[in-house]
């Protein structure tokens, strides 16, 4: 089974994805390799940005998550997270078609979880973007939302949360 996290920033995706850890599953994040984070942090190039999420992504993929779907695998972001920030900074533009377009073909997991968090709360927890940015990409991801998509209360506690996750995953 594959299972992906998403959320904004500050919503708990990460300390959520350490405890399933200890629980046992196979945990993973994106990006993946410690080098996309750099090309990331040093481009002014957004099509070079995004373009290294999807190469890492497809790596992610091809070397760690499809050898491993005989078991369980959750990933701490996958491509919803990055379609959802490119739609908060590039929407109505050519670049956020690609991004879409790239992250089509890509595989679909069977599980997402949404940990849905007003910004105003995620920035209290992480204040690391703009509210008015951050509820865009919250929207979108909302707006994705089908019926594969769990979507929980990220203002509950960390026990509540766990809870509902693994009630989810059974």
């Amino acid at each position: 089974m594959f299972i992906a996290l998403e959320g904004i920033d500050g919503c708990g995706k990460t300390t959520l994805a350490k405890e399933l850890a200890k629980k046992g599953y196979i945990v993973t994040q994106e990006p993946f390799l410690s080098c996309t984070a750099e090309v990331i942090s040093k481009t002014k190039n957004p099509e070079t940005r995004e373009l290294a999420f999807y190469i890492d992504r497809l790596y992610h993929l091809e070397q760690f998550i499809i050898p491993n779907l005989n078991k369980t695998v959750i990933t701490d972001r996958y491509k919803y997270s990055q379609i959802a920030y490119a739609y908060a900074r590039y929407r109505d533009s050519e670049i956020y078609d690609r991004v879409v377009e790239l992250n089509k073909k890509l595989l679909e997991p069977d599980i997402v979880i949404l940990l849905d968090l007003p910004a105003a709360d995620a920035l209290a927890r992480k204040p690391v973007q703009a509210i008015d940015f951050l509820e865009i990409v919250r929207k979108k991801y909302l707006e994705m939302a089908d019926g594969r998509w769990f979507i929980i209360d990220a203002r509950q506690g960390k026990k509540e949360i766990l809870s509902e996750v693994l009630k989810i995953i059974k």
